[in-house]
Parts: C-alpha cells; sequence; structure tokens
C-alpha cells in the first residue's frame, strides 16, 4: 500500500520561570515554531481511482506547551498563495500525532473544490497543523508545506441546504427536497444557488435536513439568520432569485435576476444585452439568435455587478470569467444552466 507521508513537528510552546525581586515565580509563554521533517515532505499526490484505499498519512510531533495536557489538532490546507485566508480543514483529532485518509476520500473532498470538476486540473494546496488547548489562548500553527493535488473525475453530490417555501414545486414546504436547495460548491459554510419563485412576495426558510428539526428565518429581515425564525419574504415579484448563505456567521442574501447575453459577437455589441427566457418546467434560460464571430458573457439585470464568463473554455461558467468564444457565425440557441451547483451553458449551432 502506497503512502504519502509527511511530519509536522509542532514546538508550541515553552513556559519560562523567571525569578522575580519579591521571589514570586512567573509563567512566561513562549510560541514555538513548527517545522518538518523534509526527507518526508510530498510535492504531489495524484490520486489513483484504481487504488481506493490507498492512503495519505498525515504526521506530526505532539505540541509541546510546557505542561500535559489535553491537545486538540486541525489538519488544514488552502490553494497556494491564499495565505490561509479561506482554510479549510481536513480532520480535528484530540491527542493523535497522525492521520490517514485514503484516496476514494481524499478525492471526494478534493474534486468538488476542483476548479474544473469535470476535467480536472493539479492544483497547488499549501497544509498546515493547528492545535489548541482548551485552557490556552488562541491556535498555534505549524508552518506550512506545499502539496499539488491531481484529483480525478466523479459524479459530485455537493451539500445541500434546502429551501422550502413558496417556490415551483408541488411540495414546496417540505424540507428535504433537492428540486428545492442550494449547494456548497467548495464543501465548505457557504451555499449558493438560484431558486425560482412563481408568486411575488414568496415566503420560504432553510433547513439543513430533510425535516424541521434544524432551520432558519430571518426574524427582523436584516439578513441575519435565526434558528426557528420568521418566514424569509422576497418583498418583491415573482422569479429566478440567487441566494447565499453563510451558516457559520448566520447571515444571508437574495436578489432576483433578469438574464441576457451580451457581446461583440451578437447584433447590439456590448452596448445592451439580447434577453432569456426562463423555463420553470426546464430550469434552464434560452435564447434563439443570430451569431457573429466574436465573444458573449451573460450577466444580469443589464448590469456587470453579477456576470458570468468561461476561464478555460470548459463549458463550466466563472462569475467574472473570460468571455465565451463564438468561433463560426450562424444562427444559435444558447442555454443558460443556474440549477445545480455547477453553473452551466450551451452554444448549439442551429
Amino acid at each position: 500500500m502506497k503512502k504519502v507521508i509527511f511530519s509536522i513537528i509542532a514546538l508550541l510552546g515553552v513556559f519560562t520561570l523567571v525569578s522575580c525581586d519579591k521571589d514570586e515565580t512567573q509563567a512566561i509563554y513562549k510560541e514555538g515554531k513548527a517545522t518538518f521533517a523534509a526527507a518526508n515532505n510530498p510535492t504531489e499526490v495524484v490520486i489513483d481511482k484504481t487504488a481506493p484505499t490507498t492512503k495519505v498519512t498525515f504526521n506530526w510531533s505532539a505540541a509541546d506547551y510546557g505542561f500535559q495536557a489535553s491537545v486538540s489538532y486541525y489538519v488544514q490546507f488552502d490553494v497556494a498563495g491564499n495565505g490561509f485566508k479561506n482554510a479549510s480543514t481536513l480532520a480535528v483529532l484530540d491527542n493523535e500525532t497522525s492521520y490517514s485518509i485514503t484516496y476514494e476520500d481524499l478525492n471526494a473532498k478534493f474534486i468538488g473544490i476542483n476548479p474544473a470538476p469535470a476535467n480536472p486540473q493539479k492544483v497547488n494546496y499549501v497544509f498546515r497543523v493547528a492545535s489548541k488547548v482548551a485552557d490556552a489562548t488562541g491556535m498555534q500553527y505549524s508552518d506550512s508545506i506545499a502539496v499539488a493535488i491531481l484529483p480525478y473525475y466523479v459524479k459530485i453530490n455537493y451539500p445541500l441546504l434546502f429551501v422550502p417555501g413558496g417556490s415551483q414545486t408541488p411540495n414546496s414546504w417540505t424540507p428535504g427536497d433537492s428540486a428545492t436547495a442550494i449547494g456548497s460548491l467548495k464543501f465548505n459554510t457557504n451555499y449558493e444557488g438560484y431558486i425560482y419563485f412563481k408568486d411575488d412576495n414568496a415566503e420560504f426558510k432553510y433547513t439543513v435536513s430533510t425535516d424541521w428539526s434544524v432551520n432558519y428565518g430571518d426574524d427582523a429581515a436584516d439578513g441575519t439568520l435565526n434558528a426557528g425564525g420568521a418566514n424569509i419574504n422576497t418583498a418583491g415579484p415573482a422569479g429566478l432569485y440567487k441566494l447565499n448563505v453563510d451558516l457559520a456567521a448566520l447571515t444571508h442574501k437574495f436578489s432576483r435576476t433578469d438574464w441576457g447575453i451580451i457581446g461583440d459577437a451578437t447584433s447590439t455589441g456590448w452596448d445592451s444585452d439580447q434577453n432569456l427566457t426562463y423555463d420553470p418546467a426546464t430550469k434552464l434560460l434560452t435564447i434563439t439568435l443570430d451569431l457573429t464571430v466574436g465573444g458573449i458573457k451573460f450577466r444580469a439585470n443589464d448590469g456587470w455587478d453579477l456576470n458570468y464568463g468561461d476561464t478555460g473554455a470548459d463549458g463550466i461558467l466563472d462569475e467574472g470569467g473570460d468571455n465565451i468564444s463564438v468561433g463560426e457565425a450562424g444562427n444559435y440557441t444558447v442555454t443558460l444552466d443556474l440549477s445545480s451547483p455547477v453553473y452551466k451553458y450551451t452554444l448549439k449551432k442551429n
């Protein structure tokens, strides 16, 4: 069985006894700095789908706080160059100095956050181990190491946050309906998606599971989520709404969207939009029109605050992404699909 091992040496605290003039003894806390065993540091993990039980093992030394204590360890990672601003936690362990994860489970974690999950790319990440003692102040962090990870494609089941309420489905107030849910594209506490509300001033709530045991509303209609709170009201006309939720911060926002395409491949160039039509039955936005050689983008509400392009030309939309290339003039049916966590589009020449 192949293993990729790196060691994380966490020297996280030293207490020095200092004698004072009044014969008092004081404890002075010093932060230690972690170091890695260079010989065992991986530089690349190419996840092999034919060996699902092969393990990647993380090893580190016990953090020394200068006294006997129960220590919690957090194996964290982020995209290289991001300074751990969006650090995700791979594992949390108490009083352990190693963690193993199979290729299959590692892939499930990293395919979902890959920038092109349908055609995975190698991504450079950095890893660190954070440690904490219950009575200690703050978290202590090891140095980081760089590891490139290439996952393999599998159908992704993104975490869902259900949106029961006045939407288009017959059982719209039934929690747990995946047809009325938004997803976490990065497998964290941030959820986003589009829901069509068929009525003006529609009401809805959020549930984390298929029942009402944990649900959120907004008592003051101020963007703050309250457990078991009041129904959220769109306070607007029927239509396709973009929903964003941060369950860690207990905040949310939503806005109604009308969509169009714009670009020098259209008859009106970059000056105005060609409007798409939404079909609640198919959950698709479509338009049929003549296009010339050039570029287009999708944008909401005739403005640039929310727009999608295609960075990498992989058929997956990126917010604020590159122009979508039209390589041949002709009559096209353009489709925008915002019904799943991965937003997609098609250009079909008629």
